[in-house]
């Protein structure tokens, strides 16, 4: 995998998203809070094999080595980098493919996602993290759209996928099941869920607008993503490649263009009051999921804000993302 395939393993779930849109031309939903603990105190038998499955992700968890000197800031160009760290490129693709869902099955090509419905389901029950990245994915996706991901390419032509996105009703209960899936799958460890929670927050709002749903419930779903963005954030405080993956400023400024949008009737100074009640009930919804978070973290015995890369692999990653990954093929 080459350098600039490592950077679509961060973000490949926004690209994905993405690429519904070119053929594209209530309530909040908050997750249960503590579901993962709930359901672990019921049955201790499940306790067990949340365990087994963390035992691979937890050695990713890392000292915190960031008062080491910055490394490769005289690397002028990604050849230069790699040479200065030959091993770099690989231990970075490592940890993606550990934290985030397979490239292959967002594609809809990989084995979770090409296998039966029910298959999946049974293996998301016993706690395989990938098989819940897959199903939490699909769920969220046919909730939104009406278009599974899973063997989405042996159904439906793209002029199909057209028909059915337009005629779709969102499911918002189906929604919340997608939701709790990837919550569990990143409290276990697979991280990259929620930042997929984000992306996939955006195509609901886009949706919900494109359908003219009322302002009350697109201005809730706002919330829960600028919350979900808050706890993206929070988790990864320790690793700052991480949290920068999101490109927050652009999805604020999408955010006050849909608010102007649904509200063009009201003054500049009106839409900035609004946004800061926005704000407020979002902020307050992440110390709600922040606090679930750190509960569900602390009885698996993890870190609720673990360092997931040492200050070398940060270093190499926050230059190749500038020298490498940014760069015209």
């Amino acid at each position: 995998m080459t350098g600039k395939k490592a950077l679509i393993v961060v973000v490949l779930g926004l690209l994905v998203l993405a690429c519904v849109y070119w053929f594209l031309a209530e309530k909040e939903s908050p997750l249960e809070s503590n579901e993962l603990t709930d359901k672990s105190q019921k049955n201790e038998k499940s306790k067990t094999v949340i365990a087994e499955k963390q035992q691979k992700l937890s050695k990713r968890v890392v000292s915190d080595d960031s008062s080491s000197p910055v490394q490769y800031a005289e690397a002028k160009t990604c050849e230069q980098l790699n040479q200065q760290c030959p091993e770099c490129e690989s231990e970075f693709n490592i940890l993606m493919e550990d934290i985030f869902i397979n490239v292959e099955d967002l594609a809809a090509t990989g084995s979770y996602s090409t296998m039966p419905i029910e298959s999946l389901a049974s293996l998301a029950d016993s706690k395989d993290t990938s098989a819940m990245l897959v199903q939490g994915t699909d769920l969220l996706w046919d909730a939104v759209l009406g278009v599974r991901m899973m063997n989405r390419s042996k159904q439906y032509t793209d002029a199909q996928v057209r028909d059915i996105v337009k005629q779709h009703k969102i499911d918002f209960e189906q929604f919340e099941k997608g939701e709790r899936l990837l919550y569990q799958a990143a409290a276990l460890g697979r991280f990259g869920a929620l930042m997929e929670l984000v992306q996939i927050h955006g195509l609901l709002q886009r949706q919900l607008v494109k359908k003219a749903y009322d302002a009350e419930t697109i201005e809730a779903v706002l919330v829960n993503k600028w919350a979900h963005q808050k706890l993206f954030k929070a988790v990864h405080q320790n690793d700052q490649f991480l949290w920068q993956s999101i490109d927050y400023t652009s999805l604020n400024r999408r955010d006050r263009e849909t608010l102007a949008t649904l509200h063009a009737d009201k003054t500049e100074s009106e839409i900035e009051s609004l946004l800061s009640d926005l704000e407020s009930r979002s902020q307050k919804l992440f110390l709600e999921l922040k606090q679930a978070w750190v509960k569900d973290r602390e009885y698996l015995g993890e870190d609720a804000f673990p360092k997931l890369m040492q200050r070398k692999l940060e270093d190499y990653s926050l230059q190749a993302q500038k020298l490498c990954w940014n760069t015209q093929s």
